[in-house]
């Protein structure tokens, strides 16, 4: 199943919905010695709390809680009773949460300590209306769907801080390459003790089995480099998933009504969505696209007869509904009318061929990153404008322009050496397009782009060799400059003529005499 799931790059992008993990219990002496697991429970607490969904009560005191019932702890984290009750014991013992227990079934009222004494400047941070607020690390919902329902807490938590990172990183590459690797991928780095601390683990072999379920899963990337004095140390490449599955409904009794989930989700975000369904293989799931895509709408009825297999039942760590990742809809199948089914039936039709069209849409997009992940920052950005096809034509054009340039004249001129120079080159070539009465395609043009890109090195290969030629003549002072624009324009007037080819294949190395001639030491 991991092999059907695309994965991209980690990009800081705002279209994530996520938990969060506050990090005062990390970063302050006073908390970050609590368990693990404490961690866990307080985190769950922490966001039921302040989700805007959740109805919060007020007591005679004035004071806000929530009402949580147990079994919802217990589901929510997949820990047992007994070590809920515990952790919960130890966050009150630490002041951070406050307990009211009622007999019966009667949900339990917990209060969340607000006026917290915290020191630590990373405990904090303020917001754009001046309010001092705790600051977090992201937990993408993703984290917790069914797909990676083999991740534990310690391996979100490893990833979430990991993610968190790796934004410093990435703000870091605009002006530095100190995390940028020579393919141009945003690393950042962490070492085994500090993850060691983050999921309170006691030997390195107990992150190390966290870790490889995030890399099993293709969310992390690793790899190993050392240093001058023989130490290593580890890169990260943080990945996300291009789209998921719906999660599938437990099927063990086929003749019973299951829950609709409504899932909140913010408005690009691309990972769960109600028309994706789990296939064997990539390429038929491409396919599946491509027809819907094709097609238009379909019924809800052929959806679900085409989504075939499904995910076995699982017990991994999850947020329920308290925390409003979703919203289920408990009406029995037996209190249904007919017209009832049939208008939910048509309204998830007539939702699907716009889903479809966006799915598409982030697709494409993919694919257009995916083709430019090597190249530099500023010719991405201008060919972003174009189709992933035409890019495909287009990055052909710009290989054999470099390549055969490099070949005839003996040069190693790469892309980034003219980067500038090829952007403004595609801004004229599309400009050119757009004012012909009949627009031609990309394709059509190929011969035209290659020709234009391989004028782009021509040009920089004259301008570096005016430069060597003026460095040449500035060490010999004998000379004045009227003298070296004579030279200069006779130099490049023979050089035309023969295109800077060549007269011998042979390389015949320079005497001694002839270098101090030229003034070469």
């Amino acid at each position: 199943m991991e092999n059907t799931i695309q994965f991209k790059p980690y990009t800081n992008s705002e279209d994530i919905k996520y938990f969060e993990i506050p990090k005062f219990i990390y970063t302050e002496l006073s908390y970050n010695h609590i368990y693990f697991k404490a961690k866990v429970i307080y985190t769950i607490i922490y966001n039921i709390f302040n989700n805007d969904f959740i109805e919060k009560h007020t007591d005679k005191d004035g004071n806000v809680y929530i009402e949580v019932k147990q079994k919802n702890l217990i589901k929510d984290s997949g820990y047992s009773r007994n070590t809920v009750n515990e952790m919960k014991q130890c966050l009150i013992e630490n002041g951070l949460i406050k307990e009211v227990t009622f007999k019966g079934r009667k949900a339990n009222r917990i209060y969340l300590n607000t006026d917290l004494e915290l020191s630590n400047s990373n405990s904090t941070y303020t917001d754009k209306e001046g309010q001092n607020k705790l600051n977090y690390y992201q937990m993408p919902k993703f984290l917790l769907h069914d797909y990676f329902k083999k991740l534990t807490w310690e391996s979100i938590f490893i990833y979430s801080v990991i993610r968190s990172r790796m934004n410093v990183s990435i703000i870091n590459s605009r002006t530095s390459r100190k995390f940028v690797n020579k393919y141009g991928d945003v690393f950042c780095i962490y070492s085994n003790q500090e993850l060691s601390q983050i999921i309170d683990a006691k030997t390195e072999g107990t992150v190390k089995r966290h870790k490889d379920l995030l890399l099993a899963l293709g969310l992390l990337k690793v790899n190993t480099q050392s240093t001058a004095s023989n130490k290593t140390y580890l890169e990260f490449y943080v990945k996300e998933p291009v789209a998921l599955p719906v999660n599938n409904q437990d099927q063990s009794n086929p003749n019973k009504t299951h829950k609709r989930t409504i899932v909140f989700k913010a408005k690009n975000d691309i990972y769960t969505t109600m028309k994706l369904f789990y296939k064997d293989k990539v390429s038929d799931f491409n396919q599946d696209v491509s027809k819907i895509n094709e097609e238009g709408v379909k019924n809800n009825e052929e959806r679900c007869q085409k989504s075939g297999s499904s995910y076995p039942s699982s017990s991994k760590p999850s947020i329920s509904n308290q925390s409003s990742d979703s919203v289920c809809d408990s009406e029995d199948s037996n209190n249904k009318t007919n017209t009832e089914t049939q208008q939910e039936s048509l309204s998830i039709s007539n939702n699907k061929n716009n889903d479809d069209l966006y799915y598409s849409k982030e697709l494409e997009s993919y694919k257009k990153r995916k083709k430019l992940k090597n190249y530099p920052e500023l010719l991405s950005r201008s060919l972003m404008i174009y189709s992933a096809k035409d890019i495909g034509i287009i990055s052909g054009a710009l290989c054999d322009a470099k390549d055969e340039y490099n070949s005839d004249q003996s040069t190693d001129y790469t892309i980034e050496s003219v980067e500038y120079e090829l952007v403004d080159t595609l801004r004229k070539i599309r400009n050119a397009n757009t004012k012909k009465p009949v627009k031609e395609t990309v394709e059509a043009r190929f011969n035209y782009i290659k020709a234009a890109f391989k004028d782009v090195y021509k040009k920089h290969n004259i301008a570096n060799k005016h430069a060597e030629l003026e460095k040449i003549f500035n060490r010999e002072n004998t000379v004045n400059s009227l003298d070296f624009k004579r030279f200069n324009e006779k130099m490049f007037k023979q050089a035309k003529q023969s295109n800077y080819t060549s007269t011998s294949t042979s390389n015949v190395p320079a005497t001694d005499d002839e270098l101090d001639a030229l003034g070469v030491y």
